[in-house]
């Protein structure tokens, strides 16, 4: 499979404001533009008589059906086209881009891509993740294993974020390999700002892309924080948590790709640090594999291969 610009002026304009107009993961959003089409589902809930018709299915459909019209605004997604062409910003249809169809109702309207959009048709892509308050432990190892991975080919994608994601970033980076940042902001908008240099690298380097489902100039929130983490685990075929805390945030990516039938691996540490209680729970309570080094990442990637070759 191999990720699709979308060129369709109709289709790319009602796909933005899908976009513009809804929260990721809407299933109500889904349901009529899975029935309809965007162009025709964007014309029923701007028009007065089809959006009352659309309401009276449901409640929670006629509330939906409010709120999106409220935030509908014509001039604004207009400006965000021509903000997307000016910054080159690729609008890709999701459904294009490998793993992303298994999210079913929970698929993104779009994806906003900053970079080179081959960076999505990866053969081999993984998944790196950890806390935000990384210590020397996990940000040494995040750097030993993903440098290996990254001079094999394999494309490392996480989050931007401070701690384990950007040490993921920066080690793929300083091998000559590829990197998706996933974004839980517009891709114009640079989150967190102090690594708006490392984000743009991204964005420039070859084979490397910075990708979201929000529109352009959309802000970071606690929700789209966590509805990010199924876009990244969905785009590769496993996922490694390289260090966490009992509670933190990136045991959220791991628990999404295991719903998604995706290989589930944790970087184990020692028994007494807070900071990997996260990836013992998953080791305990998901069956993640303990991951020690680059080889059993590569055998969570290519699992049936090294079954044949052993």
């Amino acid at each position: 499979m191999t990720s699709s610009i979308i060129t369709n002026q109709d289709e790319r304009f009602a796909r933005a404001a899908w976009s513009a107009m809804t929260e990721p993961g809407d299933t109500n959003a889904s349901a009529i533009v899975t029935n309809l089409g965007y162009i025709d589902a964007l014309d029923a809930v701007t028009d007065s008589t089809r959006a009352a018709e659309l309401g009276e299915r449901s409640d929670g459909m006629a509330r939906a059906v409010k709120q999106w019209r409220a935030r509908y605004r014509a001039e604004q997604v207009t400006q965000l086209l021509v903000d997307a062409d000016k910054l080159g910003i690729h609008l890709v249809d999701p459904l294009s881009v490998q793993g992303i169809a298994d999210l079913g109702e929970r698929a993104p309207h779009l994806l906003y891509v900053r970079g080179d959009i081959t960076a999505l048709d990866a053969a081999q892509a993984l998944g790196w993740s950890g806390a935000r308050a990384g210590s020397s432990y996990g940000e040494s190892v995040t750097t030993e294993i993903v440098s290996d991975l990254a001079q094999a080919g394999i494309t490392i994608h996480s989050g931007a974020a401070y701690g384990i994601d950007c040490g993921a970033h920066r080690a793929a980076l300083a091998v000559g390999g590829s990197t998706v940042a996933w974004m839980a902001s517009g891709a114009d908008r640079a989150y967190p700002a102090g690594h708006s240099q490392l984000i743009e690298r991204i964005a420039t380097a070859p084979g490397s892309a910075v990708v979201t489902e929000l529109p352009i100039g959309a802000a970071p929130t606690k929700w789209r924080f966590i509805t990010r983490a199924r876009l990244l685990a969905a785009s590769t075929q496993a996922t490694i948590i390289a260090e966490a805390g009992w509670r933190s945030g990136a045991l959220n990516t791991g628990g999404q790709a295991t719903a998604l039938g995706r290989p589930l691996g944790a970087v184990p540490g020692p028994i007494t640090s807070a900071c990997s209680a996260g990836c013992h729970r998953l080791i305990r309570e998901y069956g993640a594999t303990a991951i020690t080094s680059s080889a059993d990442a590569r055998e969570l990637l290519q699992p049936e291969e090294i079954a044949v070759s052993a």
